[in-house]
């Protein structure tokens, strides 16, 4: 037999190794590009504030050099013209005209100051927090591109890891390969060798069973030189009763479709220690056949010896590989009327033909067994002046006699068995159900 090689199964764990990597970089790739994002977000945000702070800053800024224009009627800084305007002011002492002019354009000075030295301390904050953003901007930017490099030197690591893992992966998956291949080669030589192996078994067992069919024949050979024919014939067993229910006449036999049992055959019953011969105990008819078991009906036993498990079944006409070959001759009385006739021969024939017989015409080499019904009388010869029809009657009447002449002496001078109908009945089991009309 040849020997079954298991292909081991090894998990890819390479396989799972480069997805996960592959998946990790990919992951820290769309974590990095989030964050790039939302960093140059605020920094578009910061870039957008410092300008508005500058353009408020160029306001204020215009704004203070309009008023020094206002106060001292040229371009001058702030300071210069409050300087001015407070040394007029201080000039003279007049309620009324120039003098109450100075002082209301005093007042707005000082009015202007004020709010020029609070708009100069939000430019200052401004300009602080133009500078914290800046600060921060640069901060940000600085930290951007520190993740930028980690991030990049992790996806230059995991690629890297990735095509070793991919490398090892496909060097691994070659030996593998490599070794399938030598075990499926060694396989089919091994396979091949089995083959050969085989058949030769093969053939031997072919030769067994010729030289046993040839042994079994020079055995059957010897038994009918030392048997004579008609005489005792050993019903050889097929099979036995595995089980019996005593408030039924149902049995059971360890024979089935398998073995070429079909519904309607009958068995012979034989005690334990029976011989196989004349000592039947009882008969059975399969009812229903199965796989290896088939359901019996009791049709005849006896009361004081009753068919049990492991008593054994016989056929005569019935083998598992074999076919036997009958020639049935005469009429016979089946039901016991006293009055043979061509019906009951009928019956015998169907019988064999059932129980998987083959039926010939003629005693021949092939021949296995002979069925005699009772002997036809001898007709007497008309008066030659006799009618034709009676002359036909007796010529028909003659030739049936002596073809039965014919077959028995034929039959015993080949020393092949040859069975009435009674013995036919018992060895087979048979128990006609049907009367003639």
């Amino acid at each position: 037999m040849a020997r079954v090689v298991q292909r081991r199964s090894n998990p890819p764990y390479l396989l799972f190794v480069f997805v996960f990597l592959f998946l990790v970089a990919a992951t820290l790739a769309v974590i990095g590009f989030m964050k790039a994002d939302e960093i140059e977000q605020k920094i578009t945000k910061l870039e957008q504030d410092k300008e508005d702070l500058l353009a408020a800053r160029n306001v204020l800024t215009d704004e203070n050099a309009e008023l020094a224009r206002e106060i001292v009627g040229t371009d001058r800084s702030a300071a210069e013209a409050l300087a001015a305007s407070k040394a007029a002011v201080e000039a003279t002492d007049l309620d009324g005209g120039l003098a109450a002019e100075l002082r209301s354009q005093h007042n707005l000075v000082e009015k202007l100051r004020g709010q020029i030295a609070t708009l100069n301390e939000d430019l200052k904050k401004k300009d602080q927090d133009l500078e914290e953003k800046d600060n921060a901007l640069e901060s940000q930017r600085a930290l951007l591109e520190e993740d930028k490099t980690d991030t990049n030197k992790k996806i230059k690591d995991l690629e890297n890891q990735l095509k070793e893992a991919q490398d090892d992966y496909e060097k691994r998956l070659t030996q593998h390969e490599e070794r399938l291949a030598s075990v499926r080669t060694d396989m089919h030589k091994e396979l091949d060798e089995k083959n050969k192996q085989l058949e030769q078994l093969v053939l031997t067992m072919q030769e067994k069973d010729e030289m046993i069919a040839e042994l079994r024949m020079t055995v059957d050979d010897l038994k009918a030189l030392l048997t004579p024919g008609g005489q005792e014939v050993v019903n050889e067993p097929d099979g036995e009763i595995v089980k019996t229910t005593p408030s039924t006449d149902t049995c059971y036999i360890n024979l089935g479709g398998k073995s070429n049992v079909r519904q309607g055959m009958s068995f012979a019953v034989y005690g334990r220690n029976a011989e196989y011969k004349e000592d039947v105990k009882g008969k059975i008819r399969v009812v229903r056949v199965g796989d290896n078991i088939s359901e019996c009906r009791i049709v005849e036993a006896s009361e004081d010896n009753p068919i049990a498990q492991d008593d054994g079944v016989a056929n005569l006409a019935f083998h598992v590989n074999r076919t036997y070959n009958f020639v049935v001759q005469g009429r016979f009385d089946l039901y016991g009327t006293g009055q043979p006739s061509e019906f009951g021969r009928q019956t015998i024939k169907d019988a064999i033909k059932r129980f998987g017989g083959r039926l010939s015409d003629e005693v021949q080499v092939q021949t296995d067994y002979v069925v005699m019904g009772a002997e036809p009388v001898k007709p007497a010869k008309p008066a030659p002046d006799a009618p034709a029809s009676v002359q036909r009657a007796y010529q028909d009447q003659m030739q049936q006699y002596q073809e039965y002449l014919d077959t028995l002496n034929l039959a015993q001078s080949m020393k092949i068995p040859v069975l009435n109908g009674n013995r036919f009945m018992a060895l087979t089991g048979y128990l006609p159900e049907q009367k003639p009309q």
